[in-house]
């Protein structure tokens, strides 16, 4: 009877840390664009952090919070920024992402030939710097 307990215990344990687990991965999500396009002007901040969460990076320009969500479309990434005045969203647009060239590479599978490709295009830059 004592196994039959302890067995059962220990599979409770398991399916609580797995839904832990889940929980925190289901957390740390991106924003979808299906999301993003809730947004809409006029809402104030504790909506849009109810509905998209934290933003990805917070700014103020001219007045203006502005706060930047990243999401993925068809594996591509991208950004929404959302613009407060007074508190309220005045302005949704699409964000301009500082991406690198290295970001940019496809996955060649292997470190040696990611490393080629970082190299010629290291050098590619640096024969267009001398010319």
């Amino acid at each position: 009877m004592n196994h039959i307990s302890i067995r059962s215990f220990l599979q409770k344990i398991k399916i609580s840390v797995l839904l832990a687990v889940g929980c925190v991965l289901f957390g740390c999500a991106s924003s979808s664009y299906s999301q993003i396009r809730k947004v809409k002007p006029g809402m104030d901040k504790t909506a849009v952090l109810d509905l998209l969460g934290s933003p990805n990076q917070t700014r103020r320009r001219a007045g203006h919070d502005i706060w930047t969500y990243i999401y993925y479309d068809d594996e591509v990434r991208k950004g929404a920024d959302v613009f407060f005045s007074e508190g309220k969203v005045n302005k949704i647009a699409d964000a301009k992402l500082n991406i690198s060239e290295e970001d940019d590479l496809v996955d060649t599978g292997s470190l040696e030939e990611y490393e080629k490709m970082v190299e010629k295009q290291r050098l590619k830059r640096q024969k267009a710097k001398s010319n």
